[in-house]
């Protein structure tokens, strides 16, 4: 995956792609930056949805 030097702080909202389940394809989706970690470059997501859950 490509990711540019950019600051990511929390909540920001990005988009990039989710990969479907059977891992074919992917979709370009929203999520919400819920911890950036500077230490190992990485971030912690949730995907957003319109979809309610069910149960």
């Amino acid at each position: 995956m490509f990711w540019l030097d950019v600051l990511i702080v929390k909540g920001d909202v990005v988009v990039l792609p989710f990969s479907f389940t059977d891992l074919t394809a992917s979709k370009k989706r929203p999520a919400l930056v819920v911890a950036p970690t500077q230490t190992y470059n990485d971030v912690i997501l949730c995907m957003i949805t319109s979809k309610a859950a069910v149960g």
